[in-house]
């Protein structure tokens, strides 16, 4: 994991809502829930 604080705020906000990362990114609009993972891990940065 990439130390970013948006990366900690989204694994943490992940971690509480209680859905997988597909069913987040489908809520999301994603097409591929690898972004969520992408997020997560500070990978990629969110979308604006």
């Amino acid at each position: 994991m990439i130390d970013s604080p948006i990366a900690t705020l989204v694994a943490e906000a992940i971690d509480i809502i209680g859905k997988t990362q597909k069913e987040i990114a489908e809520d999301a609009g994603f097409p591929r829930p690898n972004v969520i993972s992408m997020l997560r891990s500070g990978e990629m940065r969110p979308p604006h």
